[in-house]
């Protein structure tokens, strides 16, 4: 089959279009399908133009996972054809930047991290179709998995527990457990794992709690951001935008301390940080807000009520 040059220019066109016409809350929604069209235009592509694969691994590997649980705007691809990959990403639109290449009407960075998956230990990829009647070869859920594990583990990648979360959360039954303990490097590594996978399985844990009270909102459709502070990173709040008498009220955020406890946070907007509200009942403050101000505050509620176990 001959790569068909102009549909591809034609799609990434039509995402180019889509895009700039888009508020900026759908533009985040949607960066998890053009991510997936577009490596799903470079797969086809170079597949019939050179015969040559590549696989999709890394943050868009977890995203397809846990059905946009987590963003990216990167996408990591794997391939022995790294030449002629750079010939497609050239044809496609995409300009070199140090080891990136980038897409700035798109604002897709893509990045080749290796020639083969994991050493050459791996589990067969998964083919997803895309809205475009392409596919993309994805990383298995069990090497995807182990990746977040080690980087947890030796980096102390903080993002990476969150994500390991997710994937357990939505492909437990899924998960090899033999070819895990044997892949993973140590009785760190394996522990780790088990460590998360029973955080799930224990309401009562805060790091547990805290997962589903976000999961809830995101459900809920309620948009936040999530920072973590500390040495060790060990604070972690949501804040979530305010609009209209709630914004007049209380500024322009609201936020949630989740670990390692439950609090309200106030934003102080002259000096642009988070203040926690003293002597403040969480359960009888945000009932109070739900009342007056609707939303996020009915949902916040909602989440503590539900996923929060005393």
């Amino acid at each position: 089959m001959v790569a068909d040059n102009n549909r591809y220019m034609s799609l990434i066109n039509e995402m180019i279009e889509q895009r700039q016409s888009e508020p900026l809350e759908e533009k985040i929604a949607n960066t998890r399908d053009r991510n997936i069209r577009v490596a799903g235009i470079i797969r086809d592509y170079l597949a019939k133009k050179y015969h040559a694969e590549v696989i999709v691994t890394g943050g868009l590997s977890v995203e397809y996972y846990t059905d946009g649980g987590y963003t990216t705007q990167d996408i990591d691809m794997i391939t022995q054809s790294q030449r002629e990959l750079e010939i497609i990403l050239t044809d496609l639109g995409f300009m070199r930047d140090g080891k990136y290449w980038v897409h700035d009407p798109l604002e897709i960075v893509i990045e080749v991290v290796a020639s083969v998956p994991f050493d050459g230990v791996y589990k067969p990829t998964l083919k997803a179709a895309t809205k475009d009647g392409f596919s993309v070869n994805f990383v298995d859920i069990n090497d995807i998995l182990m990746d977040r594990v080690r980087g947890l583990a030796h980096w102390q990648y903080k993002d990476y527990g969150e994500q390991l979360l997710a994937l357990i959360d939505s492909h437990l039954q899924k998960l090899d457990m033999e070819y895990l303990k044997q892949n993973l490097e140590g009785k760190e590594e394996y522990e780790l794992l088990l460590y998360h996978i029973r955080l799930l399985q224990n309401d009562n844990l805060p790091e547990a709690q805290a997962y589903r009270v976000k999961r809830y909102l995101e459900q809920k459709g309620i948009p936040y951001s999530e920072l973590r502070e500390g040495d060790e990173s060990e604070y972690l709040y949501l804040a979530f935008p305010l609009q209209e008498d709630a914004k007049t009220h209380f500024g322009s955020y609201f936020g949630l301390l989740l670990l390692p406890h439950i609090d309200i946070l106030l934003y102080n907007d002259d000096e642009e940080e988070f203040e926690s509200k003293e002597d403040a009942d969480v359960a009888t403050t945000l009932i109070k807000y739900s009342a007056r101000y609707g939303e996020p505050f009915s949902s916040i509620l909602e989440a503590l009520e539900k996923e929060v176990v005393e």
